[in-house]
């Protein structure tokens, strides 16, 4: 089996061809299209192909397994951590990729979700820059009152009806309002028909429901975690999954000096966007099942402040919520509260007055 290492850009894809011993047989570069791609894999016969993730990577990799090749997904980042080289060029790091496949050194490869799963993740990145666009709209349309003194209410041009009472109340601004109400109804638009489909979709998914009974998560936390995570089994504890969303702290230690900063960041944002806002959502919530996950919250909050308390919470409905994926269960947050009632009540040390003359007797 022959290997190849591909280097992909939008329009031309670098390519290295190694047989078994190692020794360079092709290279080369074919356009990035459907027909330029098969055609190499069909070239060479029976391969195995290695490829960086990317904004294209699950289209090539369709396109390279509908023309019989074996494909690995590996990640950029750790593969530089391995494979660092002075000579940086789309033909070096073509060829070592396929020398690392040939030899069976690529980390391991990343997982590559279903196209249902790939579609529900585009539709949330969407939604995300669709808010960002109405929230530069909102922000734009603050400025220009203030800019005149104008003192408005709190979540103005927030919504529809709110934008109408702006302009008829102050007509003096309406030539600029009004083309920024137009973009904010289509904007608005798009963003309610993303979480139509969405909900269509994937509103009868029984993970979806189970997520759901979660406290402080809604649709758009539940569909997040879902794309996210999509299988959640193949994450072996919930410190991978942290680890995955990017929630963990950045650790540097060396001999006996130990050194823990702020959370790393890497993983899927819009996971931690959304988790946060969770977070911020159980601290609102009056369900006797948040009791136990505001007491949390606080006694971080206590010590170290609220930010930090505030990742920790999301940290914590991150866990949950890759049990309840896991092992297919509900959510109930009162068994949490009577199994921590209990561990209190068996580790808790009794008063001398407590003690019964049978535990005295025993001398325990």
């Amino acid at each position: 089996m022959k290997s190849i290492g591909m280097d992909v850009h939008s329009r031309q894809t670098y390519f290295c061809v190694l047989d078994e011993r190692g020794d360079r047989v092709d290279s080369g570069r074919v356009e990035t299209t459907e027909d330029g791609l098969q055609s190499l894999v069909t070239r060479h016969g029976e391969v195995q192909v290695a490829i960086e993730a990317s904004t294209t990577a699950w289209w090539v990799q369709d396109i390279l397994k509908k023309a019989g090749a074996k494909v690995e997904v590996t990640n950029p980042y750790k593969l530089k951590l391995i494979a660092e080289s002075r000579a940086k060029t789309d033909k070096a790091d073509a060829q070592i990729l396929a020398e690392l496949l040939r030899i069976g050194g690529l980390p391991t490869p990343v997982y590559v979700p279903s196209a249902d799963i790939v579609e529900l993740r585009q539709k949330i990145s969407l939604r995300r820059q669709l808010i960002k666009i109405r929230t530069q709209i909102i922000c734009s349309a603050k400025a220009r009152m203030r800019g005149f003194g104008i003192k408005l209410k709190p979540r103005a041009f927030h919504t529809s009806s709110s934008w109408a009472d702006t302009m008829t109340l102050y007509k003096d601004h309406r030539w600029y309002l009004k083309p920024l109400q137009e973009v904010f109804e289509k904007v608005e638009g798009g963003i309610n028909g993303l979480v139509k489909e969405m909900s269509e979709k994937w509103d009868e998914d029984p993970s979806i429901k189970r997520l759901q009974t979660m406290c402080g998560v809604g649709p758009i936390v539940s569909y997040t975690v879902k794309a996210s995570l999509a299988d959640a089994k193949r994450f072996s504890s919930s410190k991978q999954v942290s680890a995955y969303a990017g929630l963990v702290p950045i650790e540097r230690s060396t001999g006996e000096t130990v050194h823990r900063g702020g959370i790393t960041h890497e993983g899927r944002t819009e996971l931690r966007e959304a988790l946060v806002q969770g977070a911020w959502a159980v601290l609102r919530t009056r369900k006797d099942s948040a009791i136990f996950l505001k007491k949390f919250f606080y006694t971080i909050m206590h010590k170290r402040g609220s930010q930090v308390a505030i990742v920790a919470l999301a940290r914590k409905l991150l866990t949950i919520a890759y049990h309840i994926l896991r092992d297919e269960k509900e959510f109930d947050g009162t068994k949490v509260q009577e199994k921590k009632k209990m561990e209190k009540m068996f580790t808790r040390q009794p008063s001398v007055v407590e003690l019964d003359p049978v535990t005295v007797a025993w001398g325990s």
